[in-house]
Parts: C-alpha cells; structure tokens; sequence
C-alpha cells in the first residue's frame, strides 16, 4: 500500500512538471484544474496513508472487587474504566469484574500480587492498613485524622507506600473513609447486650477474637453470602459500611443500626507494580490522571451514599443508634488491650505503636 501511495505521488508530480513546461511556467484554466484535481488526489492518498496505519496497542487491563454491582465501589470501577479510556484515547482499556467474581476475597488477592490481574479497588494485604482501620478502637483517631494522614507526603503515608510495593503493588488513590456499621437483630449499648449477638466475620481470627471479646459469638461468611446467614439465622448481626450493607440489602433481615465507630473501611486503588513499570511514562501519567480524579468524583458521591441509606434504614423499620461516649467506651475498653496484644503478636509491637503514633 505505501508503495503504491508513493507511486501515486511520483506520477501526480511528473503531471504537474509537464503542464508547467508546456504553459511556459503560466497557470491556464486547464492546468488550474489539472492542480486542483491533484491537490484532491494528494488529500486522498494521505487519507488513505492515515486509515491504512497500524493502530497503537491497546492496553486491556483486569480490574476486581468484592462489592455489587450496585456499589459505589463499582461506581468508582466504571468512572475509572470511562476516564482512562478518554484520556488515552480508548488505547487503554479495563474490564472490571465486581462481586469476587474472579475468585474469593483471598484469591482475588492473590491475583493481583501475581500479576493475573493488573488493578484492584477495594483491599490488598498490608499490615500497616489493618492496624490502621481499628485506630479508633486502639487511640480513638477520628476520620477527620485518618484522612489527614493519608495523604501524599505525609510520613504514614510513604510507610504505606513502601509496604504496598514489597508486595508488588501500588497505591493510586484513596476513596472515602467510613466507619463500619453494625446492624443486629437486638440493640447493643453495653456490654450485657453483646452477649446476645452472634457477629458474622470473615474469618480472620483477629476480627473473630475482637468481637469475642466483648462477649459475643462469631462466625465467618463471605460478604456474597451474609444475607442468607442472617435470613438463615446463622448469626444474627454484621458489620460494614452503609454503602456496602446497602448494595447486599443486608438491612432487609435486621432491626438496629449501631454507630460504634470501631474501626473504618475505605476501599484503595491498586495497580500491580510490575504491569506499571512496563507502561510508558505517558501511560502511566494517564492511569494516574484516571484514579485521582475518580477519588475526587466518588468523595463527592459518599456522602449522599450515606445520607440516602440511613434514610433507607429508618425507612424499612430499622432503629438507628448513636451510642454516646460513655455506652460506646463500656464496649471498647473491654477490646482494645486485646486488640493491641494482637497487632503487637502479629505485625511486631514497633510496627503497632509506630502507626499509633503517626496516626492519632
């Protein structure tokens, strides 16, 4: 094909020479014609040229969470999946797969450390983060002071980096901080309470023990399977975020919603550091671009996510609870020693109090 173009252009040109000698280097009608037909020629094979170029290589990128695809988590997946795509002129694409539909929780996980799956919303396994989420139960850090400490250039927040990326992973953008709600068959405002509830877990053993703790049973479901255990009777309360007790309707089978500021949740943007280093530094520019502005969108969507389903709650005959200090502090004082024995026997009593100290 270019060949041929450029044949094309030899002959148009040798055209043109002709009519040039033969008018003594005058412009007649006819050679206007003759120029005008060869500008249009010279526009078509250029046309031609363009539409006959190989595209760029589209990037196809697999991104995963755990939440419905009603979530604002999934939300927050199209956005990102919609922007990139415009940014980089459609030459990267993701394909998001929502609701652990790639495999469990862990094995999502895994995926993406390995490199099977290039990005992540939602979490990955770090130490530093799970210590993290239960500061308000270990110094009482609000999520006014959360938020402040994850942002870029911050000493906590280059710890979190760092950890991340030994595990292959980098962290693009943090969406919204939540507390965790807690919604039950029975209401909970002392310790006596507690020992009513069956908690449902996901099978960490922390998380079992903290709940354990306060004196009530546990049991652990993946979060596709809650709503059933809770119709089922299999346990009888959760915890979660609006959002996320919302999009699986699991306030359909409970009668409270407790405010116990505990701990918090806020899903991350994750890219697998291996798959980023192979992108060009524009590519990378363009994911970049694509999460930050995916993380201003959704901070503008949670709040009313959340507004809108406490309303929800109170309008399918759940009792909203605002524990004061002093019925919340009955039922964290019994857990946060045991919360802090943990982390400590686990991730190393200096890893703990340095998260303490940064964050508080």
């Amino acid at each position: 094909m270019r060949r041929y173009l450029k044949e094309c252009r030899r002959l148009l040109a040798g055209g043109l020479l002709l009519i040039l000698a033969l008018t003594g280097c005058g412009v007649s009608e006819s050679s206007e014609n003759v120029l005008q037909a060869a500008a249009e020629a010279r526009q078509e094979a250029q046309a031609k040229e363009e539409s006959t170029a190989e595209p760029q290589d589209t990037v196809n990128i697999i991104l995963t969470h755990s939440e419905q695809l009603n979530s604002l988590t999934n939300e927050a997946a199209e956005y990102l999946r919609d922007r990139l795509s415009e940014i980089s002129g459609g030459t990267m694409q993701i394909a998001v797969y929502g609701n652990n539909s790639l495999g469990t929780l862990a094995e999502s996980i895994q995926s993406f450390q390995n490199g099977t799956t290039q990005m992540r919303i939602g979490t990955i396994n770090s130490a530093v983060l799970q210590i993290f989420r239960f500061l308000p139960t270990l110094n009482g850090a609000d999520i006014d002071t959360m938020e402040a400490a994850l942002e870029e250039g911050t000493e906590f927040r280059e710890l979190i980096d760092t950890e991340v990326q030994k595990d292959h992973g980098r962290l693009l953008g943090n969406l919204p901080i939540m507390y965790r709600w807690v919604t039950s068959e029975y209401p909970i405002r002392t310790p006596e309470d507690a020992k009513k509830i069956r908690m449902r877990t996901v099978g960490v053993r922390i998380e079992e023990d903290y709940w354990r703790t306060m004196g009530m049973e546990s049991e652990s479901f993946p979060v596709e399977q809650v709503y059933s255990a809770l119709q089922l009777g299999y346990v009888n309360a959760q915890e979660n975020t609006i959002p996320s007790i919302i999009s699986n309707r699991i306030y359909e089978q409970q009668k409270y919603a407790i405010n116990l500021r505990h701990r918090v949740y806020m899903d991350q943007i994750f890219v697998n550091e291996n798959f980023y280093q192979e992108l060009t530094e524009e590519q990378q520019t363009w994911l970049c671009e694509a999460a930050e502005e995916t993380v201003d969108y959704i901070s503008g969507q949670a709040e009313t996510y959340e507004n809108q389903g406490l309303q929800q709650f109170k309008e399918a005959g759940l009792t909203v609870i605002e524990l004061t200090e002093e019925e919340r502090e009955s039922l964290l004082s019994s857990v946060r020693e045991y919360t802090y024995n943990s982390y400590v026997e686990s991730c190393g009593k200096e890893l703990v109090d340095r998260v303490m100290d940064l964050v508080h």
